[in-house]
């Protein structure tokens, strides 16, 4: 992984890299080895305040440094009137698209920000969105499309930090958000923020039963029931696919190294003929349920 982030990320020899990436996150997301490797050097803040970021960035010349994106809104907010760095940082967030109006602050600071997917926690990042040349005369909106996928890791946290949920969400359209939840209830919890928010939505449970397809056969399973089309689909991604008489949404997930999908069919009648199908194409017979 170091070695891909250093070719990627187009990291140089002799850089200067802010750790402010916990080692918990598969130790560093393992950027200390790609410094060790590049002969870099690691400055470490004590607490990670936004001004002491800045501060030691500025101090340091720090030409480098990951961050997940509450502390890249957190250094966008922060109160830093003096001028734009010079030359550009980049930065690694993974993680949720950063915000139109996040970009915009880091592209006044000259921050160069790339984003990257993958289960932090226990592999790194294996999946990175390139800057592409031609996006430099867009705005911050239309910058943030470019870069967002469809789909999102996005954690439910409680006031004190605590984990509720780790959904995915995914955008149906564009009026319409589903958060593909983990084994709990979080639709009291998000109609009592929307009500507290005073947001004009509806929050409720769509007929949209997941089916997963997971482990290192599914890309042959999955192209043997949709055809080569789902091989195209990238991580945190989904596009929609013809099955019977309907179109169902079948996206990537970016939760194990070895791959997977998940399946919504937004009608139930289609739950167990799709469950079925999925069956009989592995090479198994179809087992009644109740």
């Amino acid at each position: 992984m170091a070695l891909g982030t250093g070719a990627a990320w187009r990291v140089p020899a002799n850089p200067v890299y802010l750790l402010v990436v916990p080692m918990f996150h598969c130790n560093g997301w393992g950027h200390p080895w790609l410094m060790a490797m590049l002969g870099g050097t690691m400055i470490f803040p004590n607490v990670p305040a936004a001004d002491r970021i800045l501060a030691a960035t500025r101090t340091h010349g720090v030409t480098h440094f990951g961050a997940a994106p509450i502390l890249l809104q957190m250094l966008a907010k922060a109160k830093d009137d003096a001028a734009p760095f010079d030359p550009a940082i980049r930065i690694l967030t993974a993680g949720a698209p950063p915000p139109p109006t996040v970009l915009e602050k880091t592209r006044f600071l000259r921050f160069v920000v790339m984003q990257v997917y993958g289960l932090t926690e226990t592999y790194g990042h294996v999946s990175q969105c390139l800057w592409q040349d031609d996006w430099d005369d867009l705005g911050p909106v239309e910058q943030a499309e470019m870069q967002a996928d469809q789909c999102n890791y996005v954690p439910f946290v409680d006031e004190a930090g605590g984990m509720l949920n780790d959904p995915v969400a995914i955008k149906h359209s564009d009026d319409r958000w589903w958060n593909s939840i983990a084994d709990s209830d979080t639709l009291p919890w998000i109609t009592g923020l929307t009500i507290w928010a005073g947001r004009d939505v509806r929050v409720f449970e769509p007929d949209a039963p997941p089916l997963a397809v997971q482990g290192p056969k599914s890309d042959d399973l999955m192209a043997r029931g949709f055809g080569d089309e789902e091989r195209d689909i990238r991580i945190f991604r989904y596009k929609r696919l013809a099955f019977q008489d309907t179109s169902i949404v079948v996206a990537r997930s970016g939760y194990s190294k070895q791959g997977g999908y998940e399946i919504y069919v937004e009608d139930g009648t289609y739950g167990m003929p799709l469950r079925n199908a999925r069956i009989e194409v592995g090479g198994y017979s179809a087992m009644a349920t109740t």
